[in-house]
């Protein structure tokens, strides 16, 4: 698996980690929507084995993303 991926799934100081069957969903914290749309945005652009669906926050950020591995 890409450095990318693994450091996604660890927890930082602008996301929590969820695990999923497909892959995790990477969780926005509270008070930390300009650093974690910015992870956001580079998950999405990340040209990488997998693909990322934005959970949209309806204020133009993101609440989350979920990252389904492909094979």
């Amino acid at each position: 698996m890409p450095l990318f991926l693994n450091s996604l799934r660890e927890a930082s100081e602008n996301h929590t980690v969820e695990p999923t069957p497909e892959g995790f969903i990477i969780v926005r914290k509270v008070g930390c929507e300009e650093g974690f749309n910015d992870l956001a945005r580079r998950v999405m652009d990340y040209s990488g084995p997998y693909v990322a669906l934005p959970i949209p926050d309806g204020h133009g950020g993101y609440e989350a993303v979920q990252i389904i591995i492909s094979a």
